[in-house]
């Protein structure tokens, strides 16, 4: 019986880490994992760098981290670029950063934007960011959207963000579906947002489940087609009320098609309610079976 025990909590533990749930994988090798389950997580987590989760499972364990898993864990971390966890775990193998191990954490936080491990790795080498890696710096904020981390980043230079990279902020932040800062962003080129480009807010808050910001990036001038768009999101995810007034903003109705996939989108929900209401807006008979058929299973 405490051997199937064991077995189970081992898969746990590896199901955890499969699903990249580290926190789970840690309170799971607790309830009594086999040594080599705990082992195998520390592996892990020092692959990973994550530092503290590494620790914790050896104390767990009743040892402490190799050199070896130490060396690893520096790696990882500055791989990472993690300039607080890649100091904690050279400190736990008695030494600093390698001059090495520093320039490579000042391209990977400028590579990725990130702006205040960057200048805190510039300043453990003694120096500032060169032109070259402040541009990368604005690259990747601009890129992600970023806008305060990309006005900073641009400031380090003695300069403003250009009108490409203000486009490529507007472009990132569309897509993220944050209509204040998409607004913000455009606001830096003394522009509004183009049509196209309000579009694309409305298309990303509604994929993302943000349907009132969806309607609110609607009345900043979305076009038909993303008002349709709109219809169809709401249509295939069950949302009946959502898709009403979708549909409503474009001036019609729902078609039999668009009733007929709202019906079989909320009874594959398991929402029989929801998919009778929508059936009665005129469905098909096919559509009211998909009710029945989900009633039965």
């Amino acid at each position: 019986m405490e051997e199937r025990r064991r077995e189970i909590i081992d898969l746990l533990v590896k199901t955890c880490v499969k699903g990249e749930e580290i926190d789970a994988a840690l309170k799971a090798v607790k309830l009594g994992a086999s040594s080599e389950t705990i082992n195998f997580l520390i592996k892990i987590c020092v692959e990973k760098g994550l530092i503290y989760h590494a620790l914790e499972v050896a104390e767990f364990a009743g040892r402490e981290l190799t050199r070896e898993e130490i060396d690893t864990l520096v790696k990882a971390c500055v791989k990472e670029g993690w300039v607080d966890d890649a100091l904690k775990a050279a400190e736990l193998a008695g030494r600093k950063l390698t001059r090495e191990e520093i320039d490579t954490l000042v391209k990977v936080c400028t590579k990725e934007g990130l702006i205040d491990d960057a200048l805190k790795a510039a300043e453990l080498a003694g120096r500032k960011l060169t032109r070259e890696e402040i541009d990368t710096l604005v690259k990747a904020c601009t890129k992600e959207g970023l806008i305060d981390d990309a006005l900073k980043a641009a400031s380090l230079a003695g300069r403003e963000l250009t009108r490409e990279e203000i486009d490529t902020l507007v472009k990132a932040c569309t897509k993220r579906g944050i209509i204040f800062e998409a607004l913000r962003a455009a606001s830096l080129a003394g522009r509004k947002l183009a049509r196209e480009e309000i579009d694309t807010l409305v298309k990303s808050c509604a994929e993302k489940g943000w349907i009132n910001d969806a309607f609110e990036a609607l009345k900043l001038g979305a076009s038909s087609e993303a008002i349709n768009s709109l219809v169809k999101i709401c249509v295939e995810k069950g949302w009946i009320d959502d898709a009403l007034k979708a549909a409503s903003l474009a001036g019609r109705k729902l078609t039999r098609e668009e009733i007929d996939t709202l019906v079989k989108s909320c009874a594959e929900k398991g929402w029989i309610d929801h998919a009778i209401e929508a059936a009665k807006l005129g469905a098909s008979l096919e559509a009211i079976e998909s009710v029945i058929e989900a009633l039965i299973k």
